[in-house]
């Protein structure tokens, strides 16, 4: 029997390259870690069933590129999304300035939905920056 989806959550992954992005979402929809790095080229997608108090809620999870020539697809890929979320890099300053640059370069287009902010590479404290 097939279990009845309640919600269905589209949820796109925003940051500069080399923040870490693509190893947040693999570790929680797969739980899989990669120490090697690859770059994402596009996108790509993950998808997750999660149950709250008994619901089951579907997520859709967008992973973006954080190159700059592949940034005019980020509109398309946010359109529609519950959720953005910004990555940056504890260990990398930059990234974490960039972030008001991500947040205004989707405002042009669609209006904001919930979002949230992210630190990562925290097992890097002792070289953080931010």
């Amino acid at each position: 029997m097939e279990e009845k989806i309640e919600k269905r959550f589209k949820i796109v992954i925003i940051g500069d390259a080399t923040t870490g992005k693509t190893n947040i979402i693999k570790k929680y929809a797969e739980n899989d870690f990669n120490k090697e790095y690859t770059t994402t080229m596009g996108v790509l997608f993950f998808q997750k069933l999660v149950d709250i108090n008994g619901k089951k809620i579907h997520l859709d999870i967008w992973d973006t590129s954080g190159q700059e020539r592949f940034k005019s697809l980020l509109k398309i890929y946010a359109k529609d999304a519950n959720c953005l979320l910004f990555v940056y890099d504890i260990t990398n300053k930059l990234t974490f300035d960039h972030i008001d640059n991500w947040i205004n370069f989707i405002k042009e287009t669609i209006q904001i939905p919930y979002i949230a902010l992210i630190g990562n590479k925290l097992d890097l404290n002792t070289k953080r920056k931010v």
